[in-house]
């Protein structure tokens, strides 16, 4: 899949999905590794984490088109929003 990030930043990862978490994984040679993704857009740094609580995102999905589905994040202090794609 394709995680797309704020500012045209475009990941190819793995996705885990489990009870509690989903969890992105980049292939990194013969392993897939955890990596946090930096974004920067003017005068803000935004930091994406590979790991998750489903507790803590709004999970909009798509019902057709390259789309997935989109994550942001519903904690208050902190907006993160993030697309998942299908990897074509």
């Amino acid at each position: 899949m394709i995680w797309r990030l704020g500012g045209g930043k475009q990941v190819q990862v793995h996705v885990a999905l489990f009870a509690d978490i989903i969890v992105l994984m980049q292939q990194q040679e013969d392993r897939l590794v955890l990596r946090n993704q930096n974004v920067f857009v003017p005068g803000r740094k935004f930091d994406h984490g590979p790991v998750m609580k489903l507790q803590e995102l709004i999970v909009q999905p798509y019902a057709a088109g390259a789309y997935f589905c989109t994550l942001m994040n519903s904690l208050a202090h902190y907006k993160e929003i993030s697309e998942l794609l299908e990897d074509l």
